[in-house]
């Protein structure tokens, strides 16, 4: 037992808590199948009321700004792409599969406040035409979903890892703090979460590397990299706009991997500030 990693453990101790629901890992693996049809995917969601509900009330939202009014599951997938629609489903899944979860040192609105904000920055960086960047909105949107874990099974040692950010000496990154005081990281108990989902390899590598994009394979590294910058500015989203951008803690091979000039972060992080209020309401029907 002691030979399994702790992230492992944990995951499995978490199994029945945060497990997704069987409909949106069937839609994740049937976007995947190039045999899969629209009829097909369309039947597999309408097979779950509150996903469809939810689903319908994101499309619908101002958010995505559709011309007519989305009525079915079957012109969701019309209107929004297989993509997009797999992209909600996951999205909606995984959120509510942790309300299930109590936390004491952080808010889930909080939580997932940080997430949309990081998926919105995300997108805005990486808005390009190209097929690498297609999911970065969801992949921000998982990015951090280990630590709910950490917060609730170890609360007293992650409240030590954030105070290690906040006061005096030099400050750790919050990774570095958590496998100090807990032995692992959100990183590496997000990815093994991640695995349990069946998630695509893209997901993964973003949720194990969004602290160090060093560390992906390089057919993924593009997409980890700009996780990461845009985590790294919505960890500041509360600053005013000038602080957020001074001395941003992302080292320039990130650029440089993440293809995306500096220049344009003020950009993203405007349009992230115009988005999270519309998007959070549209998310969490707030």
């Amino acid at each position: 037992m002691a030979d399994i990693p702790l992230e492992i453990r944990l995951v499995r101790d978490y199994r029945d808590l945060v497990s997704l629901p069987e409909v949106a890992l069937r839609v994740n693996e049937m976007v995947d199948d190039p045999d899969c049809s629209v009829q097909a995917l369309g039947k597999v969601i309408s097979q779950d009321p509150a996903l469809t509900m939810r689903l319908l009330g994101i499309a619908n939202s101002p958010f995505y700004g559709l011309a007519r009014q989305v009525e079915n599951v079957a012109q969701a997938l019309t209107l929004l792409g297989l993509q997009q629609v797999r992209n909600l489903v996951l999205a909606s899944a995984v959120s509510s599969v942790f309300e299930r979860i109590p936390q004491e040192l952080i808010t889930l609105k909080d939580f997932w406040r940080h997430s949309l904000f990081c998926g919105l920055v995300a997108q805005a960086l990486g808005e390009r035409g190209d097929s690498r960047f297609s999911t970065l909105f969801t992949a921000g949107l998982l990015h951090d979903v280990g630590q709910l874990i950490l917060f609730h099974r170890y609360p007293e040692q992650m409240r030590e890892a954030i105070l290690q950010q906040v006061e005096g000496g030099e400050p750790l990154d919050m990774a570095e703090a958590e496998r100090r005081f807990i032995g692992t990281d959100h990183c590496q108990v997000g990815a093994a979460l991640a695995r349990q989902w069946r998630l695509p390899e893209r997901y993964i590598a973003v949720i194990a590397g969004h602290h160090d994009a060093a560390v992906a394979e390089p057919a993924h590294r593009p997409s980890v990299a700009l996780i990461a910058i845009a985590n790294r500015i919505a960890e500041r989203h509360l600053l005013p706009d000038e602080e957020v951008l001074a001395d941003l803690p992302v080292a320039d091979e990130a650029w440089e991997w993440a293809g995306v000039a500096p220049a344009r972060a003020p950009e993203a992080l405007a349009s992230a500030r115009a988005r999270i209020d519309e998007l959070e309401r549209a998310y969490f029907l707030m």
